[in-house]
């Protein structure tokens, strides 16, 4: 038998440094999301995830309940995938 193991590209804001989305050091993959990722901005996180400096492109994009997501400066958020199963935490 042979089986093959998909993996998804998933990150989870953590905002464990500061505010910035394009700080790595906030998203729990260690790296700034791409458009081949899943994201998911969670609440409780020691500081809000702002969009600011750039336009970011996402795979999918999920913010939950009481999540802290601001987009500023005129920036933009794109989603280039689409994504029926939403990735778990």
């Amino acid at each position: 038998d042979t089986s093959v193991v998909i993996d998804i590209d998933k990150a989870i804001w953590t905002g464990k440094l500061n505010n910035d989305w394009h700080n790595a050091g906030n998203w729990s993959s260690g790296r700034v999301p791409s458009n081949q990722t899943h994201v998911i901005i969670a609440g409780g996180t020691p500081n809000k995830c702002v969009i600011s400096n750039a336009d970011v492109t996402v795979a999918s994009l999920q913010v939950r309940n009481n999540a802290p997501l601001e987009v500023i400066n005129d920036r933009k958020i794109y989603v280039a995938g689409r994504c029926l199963l939403l990735p778990a935490d």
